[in-house]
């Protein structure tokens, strides 16, 4: 767990399940994943690296998160370039800010948020197509395709 997280209770999210989300789509037919996964196998961008070097909470939705004070210009044109693609397929992106978080904790209370004593580094060299299932004990993720990040010519 993070630095600063010492204030909050709530479900810890499985190390195994964490992740940045780029686009949410929600709910699709059959069909409608082979289009999303024929879109986003188009994409290409470069790998990077994202600095998580802040923490927060969302009261609105109890999520306690770590963060980037600033989005790495390489995950704006992947975000970009995987938003052209699903529009191009006929999705509706998101039209929301996209603020890049990690979630941390589901179900926050917390008293204060701690800034992090040293940033954590991710290095991002591939973006994959996921599935959440809401379980009684929490959100699961399967991975169905995954994409490396290669550098563009």
């Amino acid at each position: 767990m993070a630095e600063g997280a010492e204030h909050c209770g709530g479900r810890r999210m499985r190390r195994d399940s964490l992740h940045v989300t780029l686009e949410f789509i929600g709910a699709v037919s059959p069909e409608q994943l082979v289009r999303l996964h024929d879109a986003s196998a188009t994409v290409r961008a470069a790998p990077f690296e994202m600095v998580l070097d802040r923490l927060g909470w969302w009261p609105h939705n109890a999520i306690f998160w770590a963060g980037c004070q600033e989005m790495p210009s390489r995950q704006r044109r992947l975000i970009a370039a995987l938003s052209r693609a699903l529009l191009a397929a006929g999705f509706q992106p998101d039209s929301r800010q996209h603020v890049p978080h990690v979630t941390l904790l589901r179900q926050a209370r917390c008293q204060e948020v701690r800034p992090l004593d040293a940033p954590i580094r991710w290095q991002v060299d591939d973006f994959t197509l996921v599935e959440s299932f809401l379980q009684p004990s929490g959100v699961r993720y399967r991975v169905l395709e995954r994409w490396p990040l290669q550098e563009c010519a």
